[in-house]
């Protein structure tokens, strides 16, 4: 997220900046395969490649970046499932990941920086195995508009503008704990930055992955840029770490034309 013209650390991690030659454009591409279950319904797994854009089958350099050289997102096409992954590297530039899918659609996000190139997330839509789209499929459901929710006895509400399509507007976070009504402030960080969050369309062709504003922030506010595509419902996931545990708050809102 941050590049500058001469030596320094990052103001929102504090990670070292490092050199980069001039960046490569192009489309990187991402295979996925689906490891099946043992009874033959759902995922045991994701096997991934990423593909230069230049180079048919060269696997690129990834960088580390907040703590994992890719990010991966798998979300339900129903909007139910979210998970955060970071499949370990193979010898032969591969990713592999072990993570149970029940059958269904779902959307892979990856998130990731190759050498020389500029930061990419790149989607795949997947099927795991004993999905019968005739017989069982469930249109996408349009989140409602919850822009609260707790969870293990932290309320997280957004203090939200008007989120208008095509329009750079910030979101902010106010976590307070459900027993006592004080606000949080013992926030840990959480891979390197006080919070991850993912912002999806409800047909899951717009996904971004953002952090908060905030270089230090252990609460109780968390700021995010956002910049929507189109008009229509979004749902937010954003995730922070407090106790050695990582909360994850699912949040619906309305993005007006």
């Amino acid at each position: 997220d941050v590049r500058s013209a001469s030596a320094g650390s990052c103001p929102i991690c504090r990670m070292a900046l490092v050199p980069i030659p001039a960046p490569r454009l192009g489309e990187y591409r991402m295979d996925v395969s689906v490891v099946p279950a043992r009874r033959g319904k759902g995922a045991a797994g994701l096997r991934l490649t990423v593909g230069d854009p230049d180079q048919p089958g060269r696997v690129p350099v990834l960088l580390t970046v907040h703590d994992k050289r890719l990010h991966l997102f798998v979300i339900g096409a129903d909007l139910n499932y979210f998970a955060h992954v970071h499949p370990e590297p193979r010898a032969n530039g591969s990713f592999e990941i072990a993570q149970e899918l029940p059958a269904g659609e779902y959307m892979v996000v990856a998130d990731f920086l190759p050498a020389g190139g500029t930061p990419q997330m790149v989607q795949r839509a997947i099927v795991t195995p004993g999905y019968d789209a005739g017989a069982h499929a469930v249109a996408p459901r349009a989140p409602q508009g919850s822009n609260s929710v707790s969870v293990e006895g932290v309320s997280a509400a957004f203090v939200k503008p008007a989120l208008i399509a095509g329009q750079m507007a910030t979101l902010r976070l106010k976590l307070t704990d459900e027993q006592s009504h004080s606000l949080i402030t013992d926030l840990e960080p959480y891979l390197s930055a006080p919070a991850h969050a993912v912002f999806a369309s409800a047909d899951l062709t717009h996904v971004t992955h953002v952090h908060p504003q905030e270089q230090d922030a252990f609460g109780p506010y968390l700021s995010f840029d956002l910049l929507p595509a189109r008009p229509g419902p979004y749902k937010i996931w954003v995730q922070i770490q407090r106790h050695g545990r990582v909360l994850t708050f699912p949040l619906e809102m309305e993005v007006g034309k």
